[in-house]
């Protein structure tokens, strides 16, 4: 009886040194609420230049709040360089300066913000162009940092394309009041498409089918 007292005294012993020495592996913690992963700056092809707001792609609206720091140096003069903002043909919408917010002659970082007020676009995407402040006018001094930009959802319909005119006979972003007056060329028009050229205004596109109908009339 003595011996089967001391046996299980034992095993107690074994299987609470087990318990106490013996820990299960613990699963890696997640984080209930992950951080998002931070976007990279744009930086120049120089590699002076980042960007931290606007980021490429993304939707803007006037006015526009451009972000970013200078390392090196020869970008600014008088602690500014012009930025712009063009339309998807190329054409200037809004322009304005990128002001140091430090000494803008340091080669350390240098922080800028730049507020360009822009007009409404006829197309839905363009450019934002960084420029390097050059008064010296040689080429070889020039650089910039250009971004693709979204515009808005309201100045895209805005610049909608649409057939217009007593006759539909007009293609125009805008109503047109014309002479109520039927050429037997204005029904090719009824098939033909109204929509934004590459010039940046609206028009129709001169397809093979709408040249032969307006030849043959």
């Amino acid at each position: 009886m003595k011996k089967l007292v001391i046996v299980l005294a034992v095993i107690i012993f074994i299987l609470l040194g087990i318990l106490i020495f013996v820990q299960p592996a613990k699963s890696p913690t997640v984080p209930l609420n992950p951080s998002p992963v931070s976007l990279q700056p744009v930086i120049s092809p120089d590699g002076k230049v980042s960007i931290f707001s606007p980021h490429p792609n993304d939707k803007v609206s006037s006015p526009l709040i451009v972000q970013g720091t200078v390392t090196g140096g020869g970008w600014f003069f008088e602690a500014v360089f012009p930025v712009e903002v063009l339309d998807g043909n190329g054409t200037v919408l809004g322009s304005g300066q990128a002001q140091a917010q430090s000494d803008w002659m340091a080669t350390a970082a240098v922080p800028f913000t730049a507020t360009i007020t822009f007009t409404a676009p006829k197309f839905a995407a363009g450019t934002l162009i960084l420029k390097k402040d050059n008064p010296s006018g040689l080429p070889q001094n020039d650089g910039e940092l250009r971004i693709p930009v979204r515009f808005g959802a309201r100045a895209a319909q805005a610049s909608q394309c649409r057939a217009t005119g007593c006759s539909k006979e007009v293609c125009s972003d805008q109503d047109v009041v014309t002479n109520c007056i039927f050429l037997p060329q204005y029904s090719c028009y009824k098939t033909a498409r109204c929509e934004r050229q590459a010039s940046g205004e609206c028009g129709w596109t001169t397809t093979p089918e709408l040249r032969n109908c307006l030849r043959s009339k």
